[in-house]
């Protein structure tokens, strides 16, 4: 019973996240990553109902000035891997 109520909330999320949702931009290319419900609380961001391909890594945004009681928070993902160039370093020794 508490599995399928469990069921029943997340598709409920992720169907919010998907009409209502914010969409969450990269903060190095300006591509979609995906649209999820951002809620700040005690410190901490919930990411709530995001479907996206790849996972979401935060990283601070640049600024001109060095603020520290201001902060801007941007998401952004981890490049794919390089394995070729990495066979091809094993191969020349």
């Amino acid at each position: 019973m508490a599995s399928k109520l469990r069921q029943t909330a997340n598709r409920v999320v992720r169907l919010l996240a998907k009409v209502i949702g914010s969409r969450i931009r990269d903060a190095r290319t300006g591509e979609v990553l995906g649209k999820a419900i951002l809620i700040p609380w005690r410190g901490r961001i919930h990411v709530l109902g995001y479907e996206g391909e790849k996972p979401l890594v935060p990283s601070f945004l640049p600024t001109r000035r060095a603020r520290y009681w201001k902060q801007e928070l941007g998401f952004t993902h981890h490049d794919d891997p390089d394995f070729d160039s990495e066979a091809g370093r094993a191969e020349d020794r």
